[in-house]
């Protein structure tokens, strides 16, 4: 007997007994209209997956000019502290710049340099996401594809089809009937 590989109710019957038929040729197909919604389904969250891994990889690229910019403005800071610094030590008594100010621009160097250390963990965070990958591709769209092209073989397994060249001698499925795969 021709056994469907996935369960459903027999549609329609393409064979006569005692007729010829080729190998591939369609015996009977199953109702598939879960399967069409599911394809649908998954062609959907596909499309979505890959929506949001091109949106990860624009969060990365803005991760990483928030970085520079976290680098420039603690760069910026160091050379104020640092010229606040030197002025206060070598003016001595005759200072432009009070101990206050060297101290609030030393606060704001090390401001700037945990911004910049939040920053870059961000950016490692965000590169982690977006460069997972399964043989060069996202990880969550490579996990997609393999459903969909489950969703797509289950459909494709509604219609059942001759396993070999030959005649059909005995036809008792009909159409509304139940057809089930065997364990």
């Amino acid at each position: 007997p021709i056994v469907p590989q996935v369960t459903g109710t027999v549609k329609t019957v393409e064979v006569v007994p005692n007729q010829l038929v080729k190998k591939g040729d369609v015996l009977f197909t199953l109702e598939n209209h879960q399967q069409k919604i599911a394809l649908a389904k998954a062609d959907a969250a596909l499309v979505e997956a890959k929506s949001g891994a091109l949106q990860k990889n624009e969060t990365l690229h803005a991760a990483i000019a928030k970085v520079n910019k976290a680098k420039a403005n603690k760069d910026r800071s160091k050379t104020t502290y640092e010229r606040y610094r030197d002025g206060h030590i070598k003016g001595g008594i005759n200072s432009p710049f009070s101990e206050q100010q060297v101290n609030t621009k030393k606060k704001l160097y090390e401001a700037d340099i945990a911004a910049l250390e939040a920053a870059q963990a961000d950016e490692r965070r965000t590169r982690l996401v977006t460069e997972s990958t399964i043989l060069g591709e996202n990880t969550q769209v490579a996990q997609l594809k393999a459903a969909r092209d489950k969703v797509k073989l289950d459909l494709d397994r509604t219609f059942v089809r001759a396993p070999s060249d030959g005649f059909p001698t005995l036809e008792a499925i009909r159409p509304g009937i139940r057809a089930a795969n065997l364990p």
